[in-house]
């Protein structure tokens, strides 16, 4: 797993939990974060096809993480 992406990806959750007021489960459970670090998906259907990772996060939050992952 790439550790340094993991972080960022995490930080990156929570930063978006807090502006939205909800808790970082509801952006993307945290297994889910940990596998984006280890397969590094690279579209939005490449990052639905991780566990726990649902269609309504992956529109909400998915272009985001997805441009994070790329850019790492």
């Amino acid at each position: 797993m790439d550790e340094n992406l993991h972080k960022k990806l995490s930080a990156l959750r929570t930063e978006i939990a807090a502006e939205k007021n909800i808790h970082p489960f509801l952006v993307f459970h945290a297994e889910a974060v940990k596998q984006m670090a280890i397969q590094k998906p690279n579209t939005l259907a490449a990052l639905m096809e991780i566990k726990f990772v649902t269609h309504s996060s992956a529109s909400k939050y998915g272009k985001v993480f997805l441009k994070l992952i790329k850019n790492n």
